[in-house]
């Protein structure tokens, strides 16, 4: 892709420096931290604009960027992705042009813009080329009407309608001819109907374009719906069908029913049942906006988490350095939870499992999370996951759950950084069959759980509305208390006439918000005072906090705990963090809740010393 100097070019004015050349900086609030900057002068330099800076900055055409493909090869900095720099989207224009100085490129519409448009898909009443200014980028509420995409930077409105065109769009002919879609011409209908979209089958408040011939009415975005794609909510490929049998239908990602008669997506494979809203199949959450017509499946051949040497004795990924061997542990060590799961951080008791060979190396990995796959696709999101064997010295933050915890991680493979999940949530998949319900969960967003009472991802029964968050399913079933000889099991009754008290903290315990139990000795217990607060983190390791270094110890202490620093209580958990200097905490949030009393009280210290 060659860029080629046209003569027109040297004197079109830089997206970046047109607004220094306006004539009166006039501007329109919209919020707090928004408004609208009208461009009210030519996208050509003028003869008062002809100085250093607009001709430092030249423009350079680059012809032939008009589809995906091409754009997907541009050499964008590293961070950096197919955003035009005047509008900020992503959407593909007919050709770019590319500035030297401010090393962006520009859709050739958002260069050549002019201050005001009489555009075909709102003949009312001339648009008025506006930027828009925010303090917060996420704050943006304005979008182009027709396409519906995430608002740039660069907008055409109608201040008497609230009309809003991005420049692409307005300089496109109101009609749309796809085949693929539909056979005639389709017609751009400039007014607002009650009108239902033949494709989706949603009533979203936007334009619709229509077919003339056949009363056919269709959103723009739905026009261009991609034939095959695969999501991550489903293990096969789905195809777009514009209608479905006769029958009731669920869909597969919001759980609501399916109308029939207008589009959706449904699995491939022909004993498959699996379907899904043509809006929630394409949704950026589920899809990773891959069209794959025309693309053969392939089985990614992934790597296996072990070599196996002999029976029972394997070279796992991991531990490199010596070779791991399936067994049982000392009972009297692993009741004493001495041995930690590298993988998953929680104890090792009567499960199988492997240890090192190497007499002094406690390597060790349960069974079941030696064989966590390297590669894995998760309901959570759109781009496969990949296993990251991280050092038990680091910790991370599970975006499922919501918690701290140590030991390995799945990160997103596409390099997505605000994506990890610990092997706990990262097994989760739907349906989901959990212990002590009897109907299946699906995944939502944000449901009450019942147990702990957060509003975060949850899994739901579609029965009975049954509800668990990612951190209440990944308990552990079994669990070892110091004062008990037998292993207490997680229990959840949702009626009962019976009143339950805490053996650790004698206070009641309302049995529908779950609790641990030992079946032998009728011990009952809190789940929060059985497993504290930092569930995920085992003894021995070390993490820095507040810039400083804290050990994470083992709470043996039978007779008198020590005193927390930061709760002012003994501490009761079974595990506690210890600073160097001696300081004592119970839990990771009662070392920040510490530092920031300390740190307000030095900063009240210092303004009084400054006001005296």
């Amino acid at each position: 892709m060659d860029s080629i100097n046209h003569p027109l070019s040297s004197r079109l004015l830089c997206p970046a420096i047109r607004t220094k050349y306006l004539k009166n900086q006039c501007c329109k609030d919209i919020g707090e931290k928004d408004f609208l900057l009208i461009i009210d002068n030519s996208y050509y330099i003028s003869d008062a604009e002809e100085d250093e800076s607009s001709y430092s900055h030249q423009l350079l055409p680059l012809l032939g960027c008009n589809n995906r493909e091409t754009i997907a090869n541009i050499p964008f900095p590293i961070g950096e992705v197919a955003y035009c720099g005047a509008c900020r989207s992503c959407t593909i224009g007919t050709t770019y042009y590319f500035c030297k100085e401010c090393d962006k490129w520009y859709h050739k519409e958002c260069v050549e813009s002019p201050s005001m448009l009489k555009s075909p898909y709102h003949p009312k009443h001339s648009l008025m080329l506006h930027k828009w200014v925010s303090k917060h980028m996420a704050s943006m509420r304005l979008g182009c009407l027709t396409c519906v995409t995430e608002p740039g930077c660069l907008i055409y409105q109608c201040s008497i309608c609230n009309f809003s065109l991005d420049p692409i769009c307005a300089t496109k002919p109101p009609f749309i001819n796809h085949n693929r879609t539909h056979e005639h011409t389709l017609y751009f209908l400039p007014r607002k109907f009650d009108l239902i979209c033949d494709i989706c089958g949603d009533d979203h408040n936007t334009l619709f374009f229509v077919c003339l011939q056949c009363d056919f009415f269709v959103h723009k975005w739905c026009i261009y719906l991609p034939h095959i794609i695969k999501i991550c909510r489903h293990e096969h490929r789905l195809s777009f069908a514009s209608s479905l049998m006769s029958q009731k239908w669920v869909c597969g990602v919001c759980r609501t029913n399916i109308d029939s008669n207008y589009g959706a997506y449904s699995c491939m494979k022909g004993d498959c049942m699996y379907v899904v809203h043509s809006r929630c199949a394409t949704s950026k959450h589920v899809w990773d906006g891959r069209e794959l017509e025309g693309q053969p499946e392939v089985n990614d051949s992934i790597k296996p988490p072990f070599e196996e040497m002999i029976d029972g004795i394997i070279l796992h990924y991991s531990h490199l350095e010596h070779h791991l061997r399936l067994g049982y542990k000392d009972v009297k060590i692993c009741n004493d939870e001495k041995i930690y799961c590298q993988a998953c951080a929680q104890p090792i008791y009567d499960d199988k499992a492997y240890t090192c060979m190497e007499m002094r190396c406690d390597y060790a990995l349960h069974e079941a999370c030696a064989y966590l796959p390297r590669m894995i696709t998760h309901a959570l999101h759109a781009h496969s996951l990949s296993l990251e064997a991280s050092c038990t010295q680091t910790m991370h933050f599970c975006n499922a759950c919501k918690s701290e915890f140590f030991g390995f991680k799945y990160v997103c493979s596409n390099g997505c950084e605000d994506v990890t999940l610990d092997v706990r949530c990262a097994s989760i998949y739907e349906p989901y069959s959990h212990s002590f319900h009897r109907h299946p969960l699906f995944i939502t967003d944000t449901d009450r759980c019942l147990i702990c009472g957060r509003c975060v991802s949850s899994l739901t029964c579609d029965e009975c509305g049954f509800t668990l968050c990612f951190g209440c399913t990944t308990l552990p079933y079994k669990v070892r208390y110091m004062n008990d000889e037998h292993l207490l099991t997680f229990s959840y009754e949702k009626d009962t006439s019976g009143v339950y008290w805490c053996d650790l903290c004698e206070r009641t315990i309302n049995s529908s918000n779950g609790f641990y139990k030992c079946n032998e000795c009728e011990v009952i217990l809190h789940i929060g005072c059985l497993l504290g607060e930092d569930l995920y983190m085992n003894p021995g390791s070390r993490i820095t906090l507040r810039g400083t270094e804290f050990s994470i110890v083992q709470n043996n202490a039978h007779v008198t705990r020590p005193i927390c620093n930061g709760c002012q209580r003994r501490c009761q958990y079974r595990i506690m963090f210890l600073a160097f200097s001696g300081e004592i905490y119970c839990s990771v949030r009662d070392i920040c809740i510490y530092h920031f009393k300390m740190n307000f009280r030095r900063s009240l210290h210092y303004l009084q010393m400054d006001i005296d």
